[in-house]
Parts: C-alpha cells; sequence; structure tokens
C-alpha cells in the first residue's frame, strides 16, 4: 500500500503542560498502545501495540492535537 498510517492524538491541557514542559517537537517519536480493561471479563486487560509514530504536525487551542505517520520498520 502506499498510504502510511498515522495517528492523531488529541489532549485536555487545562494546565498548559502540554504547551510548556511537555511539549513535543516534530520529529520527535511516540509509541502509541491501546489498553482494554476488563474485555471479555473482570481482571481480562490487554494492550495492543500499534507500533512508533513520528511527530508531524502540532495544533493548540482548547485542547493539544499531536499528529504523527508510522515509522517503518527497519
Amino acid at each position: 500500500s502506499d498510504k502510511t498510517d498515522d495517528v492523531s492524538i488529541k489532549l485536555c491541557d487545562r494546565e498548559l503542560d502540554w504547551a510548556d514542559k511537555f511539549f513535543p517537537e516534530t520529529g520527535d517519536k511516540v509509541n502509541c498502545k491501546i489498553k482494554l480493561i476488563n474485555w471479555n471479563k473482570l481482571n481480562d486487560d490487554r494492550e495492543l501495540d500499534l507500533g512508533a509514530f513520528e511527530v508531524d504536525n502540532i495544533t493548540f487551542g482548547d485542547t493539544v492535537t499531536i499528529n504523527a505517520v508510522a515509522i517503518p520498520i527497519s
């Protein structure tokens, strides 16, 4: 396929930490995972590793949105 996987992460930033000390930069690496709690039954917790992504765009407003594209497996 000629389309690269991407991810968009939207965060609430009431304390303005992402606009200051946690500010990501273009090119930073993000490891994405989905955590499933009580998936099929109580205490059936699982983690799905989505892989590594590289930040390519950050926008600020009422929320912080971090967009990233997949880093190819080498």
